[in-house]
């Protein structure tokens, strides 16, 4: 059987990484092959207009729309001494470190911040403080501020930034870009160059996820004084001038940067696809207001009009639901992959029976509470459904600008 463009109901669908793909294929597509879209936390590049605008309760975000190489190598610096921040207490603990190691990380990349005048104060409470302080100035929210620590203590920002900052520079392996590699590691002392007791590299592919630490294999900071080790442990302030090498790409304009992130940019043109986009306000990976917010700003003026796009923007949701049953994790968040399947549903109704869709709006969640690590049962009182009259929490687009309420 042969089909053709529009024989056949295609919903593009996925999250992250997926979820920005799905947006660009469905503007790439202009044949419609694609009928609809629903992205969960999508990790999108943007051609961000200087019309375009993101509000919250009426007041204006001072950054949107940046690319990941922007945002990610940004906070790879200041995250881990943002973790030591006032308002980060009691954030939750996401690492085998022990407590005392993972805190003197935070004092010494602090000072080290300091001391290439990324952030001001005179004692270490004070520099965390201002580095949280910049991490909102760059589009971070302040429901992402007690994720900043776990984020970076579980090694998925680093990760990130350095996989990414290679292939926008299309780096060889060889290259040691910013004198990071992978390997293996000690796990009392972080030592690179140990024989591991299980080869990784045979079942990589299908136990690994695609960045270190993954199946035995860590990020290394090639430069430490003694050697490579794992990078939080190469240094005091845990390779902090690697992370301001790949940060240097990105604001010295390395061309090779520069022009493969323009390459995957997108102009949030759907072409009048119906799409519904579904991220969690807290998330502290992939900022909403660097993508979600952003995108359906950008589509308002790309498409006005003509635009089917829906964005349900979730409270007390973040990034990894596979984090939720983490102390501290189960008690603040909600899963967000719960209104994915809804959004799937309420697409799938649209394109069979005709039904509209919900307008985009804020879905206020209530997390479960309860003691860290033994948070009561998840249930339906916690997950309110996507509503067909938000009313006051009905998320304002026209024009290029885009108002969230607070």
């Amino acid at each position: 059987m042969r089909y053709s463009a529009g024989s056949i109901m295609t919903i593009a669908a996925s999250v992250s990484n997926g979820g920005g793909a799905s947006l660009a294929a469905a503007e790439q597509d202009t044949q419609g092959w694609i009928t609809a879209v629903v992205a969960g936390e999508p990790q999108i590049n943007l051609n961000m207009a200087s019309a375009a605008k993101v509000f919250e309760g009426g007041a204006q975000i001072p950054t949107a729309g940046a690319p990941l190489a922007d945002y990610m190598t940004y906070a790879n610096m200041l995250m881990p001494c943002a973790a030591a921040a006032t308002a980060a207490t009691g954030a939750p603990y996401l690492t085998a470190l022990p407590l005392a190691t993972t805190q003197a990380i935070r004092t010494a990349r602090c000072a080290s911040l300091a001391a290439g005048g990324f952030v001001s104060g005179a004692d270490a409470t004070s520099q965390a403080n201002d580095a949280l302080a910049k991490l909102h100035a760059a589009g971070y929210e302040t429901d992402s501020d007690l994720l900043h620590a776990p984020m970076w203590d579980s090694q998925a920002v680093p990760a990130v930034a350095v996989t990414y900052a290679n292939a926008y520079t299309k780096s060889s392996v060889t290259d040691n870009l910013c004198d990071f590699s992978f390997g293996t590691t000690n796990a009392t002392t972080g030592a690179a160059g140990v024989a591991p007791t299980v080869p990784p590299m045979p079942s990589v592919f299908g136990l690994g996820n695609g960045v270190p630490p993954t199946n035995g294999i860590n990020l290394v900071y090639n430069a430490a004084p003694s050697g490579g080790a794992d990078h939080r442990l190469a240094t005091a302030d845990a390779s902090f001038t690697g992370a301001a090498c790949l940060r240097a790409l990105w604001t010295t304009g390395d061309a090779r940067m520069q022009q493969n992130v323009n390459a995957i940019r997108v102009n949030a043109n759907l072409h009048g696809k119906p799409a519904i986009i579904v991220q969690g306000r807290s998330d502290a990976l992939v900022p909403v207001n660097h993508a979600s917010r952003a995108y359906l700003a950008m589509n308002s003026i790309t498409e006005g009009s003509k635009s089917q796009l829906a964005f349900y923007e979730v409270l007390n949701g973040q990034h990894f639901d596979a984090f939720l049953g983490v102390a501290g994790f189960d008690t603040r968040f909600i899963p967000v992959h719960y209104y994915n399947i809804q959004a799937l549903n309420l697409m799938w109704n649209h394109l069979k029976g005709g039904a509209a869709l919900p307008p985009s709006q804020v879905i206020r969640t209530v997390p479960r509470g309860g003691t860290a690590g033994a948070a009561p049962a998840l249930t339906t009182a916690n997950l309110p459904a996507i509503s067909m009259n938000p009313g006051a929490d009905a998320i304002q687009v026209g024009a290029g600008t885009v108002n969230v309420p607070k």
